[in-house]
């Protein structure tokens, strides 16, 4: 997602024409419906924050994502293997 943001940042800059409404409009609907949703729960209304947000998402789901890997499962930390 942040390459996202990046990217519409990019195209932003050489559109100059475009109402803030529009920008807002054409940004969340190039997102993942869950980030499109995330952003309509918390009634975002301009493009600035909308691109906050979502930066923070993409965060956070890093985070889980590095979490769950280094984290065992309870199946892996039990000793033993199989019951018997």
């Amino acid at each position: 997602m942040q390459d996202y943001v990046k990217s519409f940042s990019a195209l932003m800059l050489d559109i100059r024409d475009m109402s803030e409404k529009d920008k807002l409009f054409t940004f969340m609907e190039g997102l993942k419906p869950w980030g499109r949703l995330e952003l309509q729960r918390q009634r975002v209304t301009d493009l600035g924050s909308a691109m906050t947000v979502v930066e923070r998402l993409t965060d956070f789901t890093s985070e889980t994502r590095r979490d769950r890997q280094t984290t065992p499962s309870p199946a892996q930390s039990k000793a033993g293997g199989a019951k018997p």
